[in-house]
């Protein structure tokens, strides 16, 4: 029961950075648009979102680490791999969304995202330490 629990919210955190990178690669996540009113009166979402839509590259290398993280998570021979890549950018993307006032299920699914991956990263520890000897 336990390696099947661990099985499915390994494919599940995969497939929700597969499908965040792809909202990216098409343009629908983090848009190019254009902000027209003073900084100081534009509220943090659209900000955030303004700030990662500005630069192409940029939010093609975001989506980019998302793919290659959620595909190595996604799939057994590589999870432990994609953990390594899929930690810190989950992390990133919490403190993202906590720090710039985010709505509030955004806060919980992007919070989730980082302690299961950290759950499954500390999970696989030692096999970790083995790679470090």
């Amino acid at each position: 029961m336990k390696l099947y629990f661990f099985a499915v919210l390994r494919v599940f955190l995969g497939s929700v950075f597969i499908v965040y990178a792809l909202l990216k690669f098409l343009g629908i996540q983090f848009p190019k648009m254009h902000v027209d009113a003073d900084i100081n009166n534009i509220d943090p979402v659209t900000l955030v979102w303004f700030f990662f839509g500005y630069s192409q590259p940029y939010m093609l290398v975001i989506a980019t680490g998302e793919l290659f993280a959620g595909i190595l998570t996604a799939i057994p021979k590589t999870s432990k791999l994609g953990i390594l890549f899929y930690f810190p950018i989950a992390a990133n993307i919490a403190a993202v969304n906590w720090c710039f006032s985010l709505p509030i299920d955004v806060k919980i699914l992007s919070t989730f995202l980082t302690l299961s991956s950290f759950c499954l990263l500390v999970k696989d520890l030692d096999s970790y330490k083995k790679l470090l000897h």
